[in-house]
Order: structure tokens, then C-alpha cells, then sequence
């Protein structure tokens, strides 16, 4: 899924964020793998989500919707770490 803009008509967007509405599912998947599994800072990860994807993704909204996403499978965690520590023993 592309969202970048190249219709000349909307040139003048600056950029596009991130709407879990309009995210497809290999979007979702792709920021709750990389969020549990990736060792790149969450800043790192807003930007190559954001050149991949041309949606731009906070850092901040990176986390809240990891740990959204976690949740709807009873999965809850207050922070990166957490998470990251729980899927690590997990394997």
C-alpha cells in the first residue's frame, strides 16, 4: 500500500498521517513486528515506516498503536520493553 501523493493536483500536501482507518493489515502487522522485534529506536522506525508506506507515523503514535493492536489479542503492556521482554521470553 503506497499513499503517496502523485497526482500534481495535491503536490502541495505536505504529508499524509497515519489513519488506522485507511492502514492496511500488512501495515498493522508490519508496526507490531518491528515494534516487538526490532532493535532500531522507535524515531528509526517512524522513518522507514514512513518512507516505505509515505504515511508519516509518529514515534509516540508508533507505540500507542502497537500496544492497541496488542491489546485487541489480550495482550497489554505499559510500555516497549515490556512487550519486547514478554515476546523475547516467549520464543
Amino acid at each position: 500500500m503506497q499513499l503517496k501523493v502523485s497526482n500534481t493536483k495535491y503536490t502541495n500536501i505536505n504529508q499524509i498521517n497515519f489513519d488506522s482507518n485507511i492502514a492496511s493489515q500488512d501495515m498493522k502487522k508490519e508496526i507490531i513486528n518491528l515494534y516487538l522485534y526490532s532493535n532500531n529506536s522507535l524515531k528509526y522506525l517512524s522513518y522507514f515506516l514512513e518512507k516505505k508506506y509515505g504515511m508519516h507515523i509518529a514515534s509516540s503514535t508508533l507505540s500507542v498503536n502497537a500496544r492497541k493492536y496488542l491489546s485487541i489479542e489480550k495482550m497489554i503492556f505499559k510500555n516497549r520493553k515490556e512487550a519486547k521482554e514478554y515476546y523475547s521470553k516467549k520464543k
